[in-house]
């Protein structure tokens, strides 16, 4: 991709919906970067996948970037061997892309618990961190996550896309009041995912692969 900044939005995506995707694709519009790659998340065995194998989580992936030409999925991190930090996902990436600037897309939720992520004063050595609104009722910043966002904070759009790391941008995205875990408990109660309540947050590929393999819903 030549040097074409990347914009990456980690998950588990079980299942991927709007409510992830709509605020990243406003985020790399804001900036002006082309591309944004959907990056399915290693879940440890001990965390709760409600049932759903790993390939069923990249197949629809693979479904909503198919239907979009902005979105690529990026399975990286699946590749990797454990333990799955981002700092070792975001490291692979810069050594895979090492003159591109890479940016990772985060909720303003994660940025509040960043200082319990591992050696998260290093993410900025490899990407760019671009801060998605998550909710209405802001929470606030640590004194040490506050210093580090005015120490690297910027403004300006075109830093972000013609540097390669180290600054933090706070996009103004859309709220979605929506999770995966909600929309996996409001299929398993319905049976189904053709309700509109529950259709309208899915890609109508994702929808589709749900229904047709019966993800979500209770075997007994």
């Amino acid at each position: 991709m030549s040097n074409t900044p990347l914009a990456l939005l980690g998950g588990t995506f079980n299942p991927p919906h709007t409510g992830h995707i709509e605020p990243a694709l406003a985020a790399v519009e804001e900036l002006g970067i082309a591309r944004l790659g959907l990056m399915p998340c290693r879940i440890p065995p001990h965390k709760d996948t409600a049932g759903i194998a790993q390939q069923h989580r990249i197949n629809m992936v693979n479904a909503v970037c198919a239907g979009h030409p902005t979105l690529y999925p990026e399975l990286i991190e699946l590749s990797l061997p454990p333990p799955s930090y981002t700092v070792n996902t975001l490291r692979a990436l810069r050594k895979a892309h090492p003159n591109n600037a890479l940016c990772f897309l985060i909720g303003d939720d994660s940025l509040y618990n960043l200082s319990k992520w591992y050696e998260w004063e290093a993410l900025l050595d490899y990407c760019h961190l671009i801060i998605m609104r998550r909710n209405v009722d802001q929470d606030t910043l640590s004194p040490e996550i506050e210093a580090f966002t005015v120490q690297h904070r910027t403004t300006h759009p075109e830093v972000i896309r013609e540097t390669t790391r180290g600054h933090v941008y706070f996009a103004s995205t859309p709220l979605q009041n929506i999770s995966s875990t909600s929309l996996r408990n409001q299929i398993a109660r319905a049976g189904t995912v053709n309700l509109p309540a529950i259709s309208r947050w899915l890609a109508p590929s994702v929808a589709d692969y749900i229904e047709q393999h019966q993800l979500y819903v209770p075997t007994t």
